[in-house]
């Protein structure tokens, strides 16, 4: 389901991976490739300051939207793991030769094949997620910027030189 914003066309991620998780993949090139394109959004080559001050709400809205996305499919991965978890730590402590203490049983889910992939798949979501934190980082500083330069030039100090 793509929609447009802006200029920038959208994908609600985190419903295609509810559907079909293995569509991961396929959302972290998404994200990534908006994320160089914010990147460059940072950069305002020879635009006016109005322009630049005009744009700098809907980047935001964009880029912060696109961050809460993440944290989405970041809660829906953590989430499954969690429902690993208590099935592998029934499934171990009742099918146990011998008696397990709490430690055990954990230390055996950790090493689950399943719980792992599950958790590099959050590490590499959230990579993606701490990129996106940047930029909306940078975007606050931006405003702050443009904010404190508005100010000096009402103030008459019109030599400003960014």
């Amino acid at each position: 389901m793509m929609t447009l914003i802006g200029d920038v066309m959208t994908t609600n991620w985190y419903k295609e991976i509810k559907e079909d998780a293995t569509k991961v993949n396929e959302a972290l090139e998404y994200y990534n490739s908006q994320y160089l394109e914010a990147k460059a959004e940072l950069k305002d080559n020879g635009k006016h300051l109005q322009q630049v001050q005009l744009e700098l709400p809907s980047l935001f809205e964009i880029r912060y939207s696109q961050l809460q996305e993440l944290e989405a499919i970041i809660e829906f991965f953590d989430i499954k793991v969690k429902g690993l978890r208590s099935n592998l730590y029934q499934k171990l402590l009742s099918n146990s030769q011998r008696a397990l203490t709490s430690n055990d049983v954990k230390q055996y889910i950790d090493g689950d094949k399943n719980i792992m992939e599950l958790q590099l798949i959050i590490n590499d979501i959230a990579l993606v997620r701490n990129k996106f934190i940047s930029i909306t980082k940078s975007l606050d500083i931006k405003n702050w910027q443009l904010s404190n330069v508005t100010k000096s030039l009402c103030a008459g100090i019109n030599d400003v030189i960014l």
